[in-house]
């Protein structure tokens, strides 16, 4: 192992490094932490049934809207005091107060700090395919072999203790309050950060920090306690470069720039182009659940680097454009760095971007470009929305800049083609997104994991200011607030942004706390709304229960045609009343449904003296309940079927028989399973999912579903404002579907969903 005197500048520069990629990566999981949680106090408040729970919820909820950028900013700091070694990073217990201070703790504080260290153990159970190998590797740098790991700067119990500081730093929030966000918080697996410390591995194996595996996995041919690498001892590791040798790529190493030609030494020498090129380190990349599209990105991009050399043929240069027999080769190294700038590893697994520079003239090139861009004047007929990435980026036609330039120049450029094409969105908002097109490419510049990673926070923003969006109609007006809040937010990133992310974090906040105060002044609409259609689903659930129940009746018995009438006309709704009133499990309806039966029995046939006597001393009280249970009608409505009860008594009662009307059966219910994809669709459906819905003329509107009845009968659709846009049964629903008068806007944030169409298309 080098001396502590020759490494002490490499090895304090990759420390350095670590933190700063931590700092990086977890304010990007913290920001993604922060939107999951929002989406589960408001969804658990929405199943909670005691009020007080109810509004403590809500009030978490609103407290982490008003205070996440606060949070955020106190945790990076917490973060850095403690890889400082300013600050233990030990997770605080709640007792550490001073014999002097000493005084019982309320509940809520108690289970603060235990909640906050189950977060911690769920963070590191859910990261073990990477913490163990990352904590080995820093207490290498540290020369701490015995180093635990709750006084490892980068642990989860670290990030807790950063976290809960940071939540407490605040003289806003309560005990109560951070102990909803951290039981919430609880239940995002590990919140993304094995992917966090999969990047830090990644860094220092780049950088040639690695450690020894365990024997069981060291190649064949080593002798028992043999070293795998460099002869040293088990369980310590090797940094690449002799004694006072600095490490490639460590922070603070010079780094060629892309202004000097080419990929530099980053993606060629022993450093990222060996790990890259040689493919084999990639054999044990993890596939993420949604990299499908990714995969098919990465197995393209040598079509897409080939045909950006097609119609730009000066993008490669080289021996390429003297030998034609050397151009596969070229485009498929070009291909394979481009890939890992980008963030994939050749077998299209997701991997953290392999650190490359920016092009700082570009750049500089871009932000003027974008501050000249002056705002849109809506008052005058607005320009048709397009992509202009293509035209405007410096040296793209030309082949003056990098291929990796030019590839994610592209790829933005095909992201907006995009974009700018979605029905769903009207042209005015089209006008608005396509402002961002020069913002979003140097976002895309600056963080390369852009199209790989999901919680990039300009992605993030885009497909926000997307979804919100949807619900603007021109109707609506440009004086509309969500129309002035999108605009205001574009105004904001092309006038302020020239390279760092966090405008996007910032710009998103202020954003999801502006929807969240529309959604809740929109609440009373939709509740409004909701009741109704609930009142209507309940009226339409009787009217269907009491048919049954007459037609199952009415289909065994053969009655007299005015007994029949009566039982349809009168006593069903009579029915109706009470399944609407009391329920179908109420004594009333119960005896609703008994003197019915009670009705039917007594007039069939009595053919036998014990029939008829029997009739006789059960009669007086069959009137009297059912004109009770007809009190509310008329004497005038009622007294005709009376009169003609009185009739058929009195005939059975003398041994005659009335004439009876035959039962009607009932059809069967249909038996036809036929697979119908219009009902399939409907079924699918979930709350928030929007449509598009068009009119007789053409005119389009869009609403989301706000509720669905518990029987799966009534599908009510609102607007944006809370109005009610169409109240549809799941047949009505289905037949719009099928006859397009209706049709689904994917629920998948728009980039996602241009991402993977365009990558599709790569090839094209």
């Amino acid at each position: 192992m080098p001396t502590e005197a020759a490494s002490a500048v490499p090895v304090n520069a990759l420390f350095n490094g670590c933190r700063d990629l931590m700092l990086h990566r977890s304010n990007l999981q913290l920001a993604a932490a922060f939107d999951r949680l929002s989406d589960l106090l408001i969804d658990n408040a929405t199943k909670a049934y005691e009020p007080k729970q109810v509004s403590a919820l809500l009030d978490a909820r609103s407290m982490l809207l008003r205070l996440r950028g606060a949070i955020a900013a106190s945790f990076a700091d917490e973060l850095t005091q403690r890889a400082d070694g300013r600050k233990s990073c030990a997770m605080p217990t709640g007792v550490e107060k001073a014999v002097e201070e000493l005084s019982l703790q309320s509940d809520d504080v108690l289970d603060e700090y235990v909640t906050a260290r189950a977060l911690a153990r769920s963070i590191e159970s859910a990261c073990l395919g990477e913490l163990p190998s990352f904590h080995q590797k820093i207490a290498l740098l540290k020369r701490s072999p015995t180093l635990k790991l709750e006084d490892d700067p980068f642990s989860p119990q670290s990030i807790v203790s950063a976290l809960l500081s940071a939540m407490q730093a605040s003289g806003e929030t309560t005990a109560d309050i951070r102990l909803q966000w951290l039981r919430a918080l609880s239940t995002i697996g590990g919140l993304g950060f094995n992917d966090v410390y999969a990047d830090l591995n990644r860094y220092l194996t780049d950088n040639g920090v690695t450690v020894q595996r365990p024997r069981a996995a060291q190649r064949q041919g080593h002798a028992p306690g043999q070293a795998a690498q460099g002869g040293m001892p088990a369980g310590q590791g090797h940094m690449a470069g002799g004694a006072g040798q600095q490490m490639p790529g460590a922070a603070g190493a010079p780094m060629q720039s892309w202004d000097q030609g080419g990929y530099g030494q980053d993606f060629g020498g022993a450093g990222y182009g060996a790990d890259m090129m040689g493919g084999a380190q990639f054999a044990q990349l993890s596939t993420q659940p949604d990299a499908a599209p990714l995969q098919q990105l990465a197995n393209n991009l040598v079509s897409l680097v080939e045909r950006l050399q097609h119609v730009v043929p000066a993008i490669s240069g080289g021996p390429a454009a003297a030998d034609p027999s050397l151009a596969s080769v070229v485009r498929n190294r070009e291909a394979m760095q481009v890939s890992a700038a980008l963030g994939f590893a050749p077998n299209g697994a997701f991997r953290s971007p392999l650190l490359a520079g920016v092009d700082r003239r570009l750049i500089d090139s871009l932000t003027t470009m974008q501050l000249n861009t002056g705002q849109v004047d809506f008052s005058a007929p607005a320009p048709a929305p397009r992509t202009v990435l293509r035209e405007v980026v410096p040296g793209y036609s030309s082949g003056e800049i990098s291929v990796l330039d030019a590839t994610t120049t592209e790829l933005v450029a095909m992201l907006f083609d995009f974009v700018l094409a979605r029905r769903e969105l009207r042209d005015e908002i089209k006008v608005l997104l396509g402002r961002l097109q020069i913002p979003m490419l140097k976002a895309a510049m600056v963080d390369r994991g852009f199209f790989s990673r999901k919680n990039h926070p300009g992605r993030q923003l885009l497909n926000r200011l997307a979804d919100a969006g949807i619900g603007w109609a021109p109707e609506d007006g440009f004086d509309d607030p969500l129309f002035h809040k999108i605009q205001e937010v574009v105004d904001h990133i092309c006038r302020d942004f020239v390279d760092d992310l966090g405008i996007f974090t910032a710009a998103m906040v202020d954003l999801e706390q502006y929807i969240a105060e529309q959604e809740l002044n929109a609440k009373p609409s939709i509740e409004a709304e909701t009741a109704e259609a609930q009142a209507a689903d309940r009226h339409i659930a009787a009217v269907r229960e009491a048919k049954d129940t007459v037609d199952a009746r009415i289909s065994q018995h053969a009655l007299p045609e005015p007994i029949k009438e009566f039982i349809e006309v009168a006593w069903q709704p009579h029915l109706q009343d009470a399944l609407l009133e009391r329920g179908k499990e109420s004594g009333e309806y119960a005896k609703a449904v008994e003197a019915l039966d009670e009705l039917i029995w007594s007039v069939t046939p009595k053919d036998q003296p014990a029939e008829r006597a029997q009739l006789s001393q059960r009669v007086p009280s069959l009137v009297k309940r059912l004109r009770e249970g007809l009190k509310s009608l008329s004497n005038e409505t009622v007294a005709p079927f009376f009169d003609k009860l009185f009739e058929v008594h009195s005939g059975l009662l003398r041994g005659t028989t009335p004439e009876y009307t035959p039962p009607v059966e009932i059809p069967e219910a249909s038996n036809d399973t036929a697979f119908d994809p219009f009902r399939e669709l409907v079924k699918q459906m979930e709350r928030n999912q929007w449509i598009e819905m068009s009119d007789e003329k053409g005119a389009l509107t869009y609403a989301k579903l706000a509720w669905v009845s518990p029987q799966g009968t009534t599908y009510l659709f609102t607007t944006r404002h809370g109005r009610k846009a169409a109240s549809l049964s799941p047949e009505e629903l289905a037949e719009w579907f099928r006859t397009d008068k209706a049709r689904m806007i994917e629920s998948e944030p728009i980039v996602d969903r241009a991402l993977a169409g365009m990558f599709q298309t790569a090839t094209g």
